[in-house]
């Protein structure tokens, strides 16, 4: 597991695939909806909730994979903002 891994959605369920855990587990553990986890690992940010909500998600969801809660929102939001940039540029 490297250290400087950056926690994006594809990163996120990866790292839930390698634990063999599935979307429901995370979804009854976190009481995220599925629709909710799916937009998060697939990054459509069309379908994201808005930040404030996003934010408590990640970190449930990074606490029930045993991830970094902090880590994982800051660099998911700085992922978002990345890709924010290259839609408006």
């Amino acid at each position: 597991h490297v250290g400087e891994e950056i926690y994006r959605g594809k990163t996120l369920k990866q790292i839930r695939e390698r634990m063999s855990i599935d979307l429901e587990t995370i979804a009854q553990e976190t009481r995220i909806s599925m629709k909710t986890l799916e937009s998060i690992e697939g990054e459509d940010l069309e379908k994201l909730p808005p930040l404030v909500y996003l934010k408590g998600f990640l970190k449930g969801y990074a606490q029930s994979l045993g991830l970094n809660p902090h880590k994982v929102v800051e660099d998911y939001v700085h992922f978002l903002d990345e890709e924010k940039k290259k839609i408006t540029s």
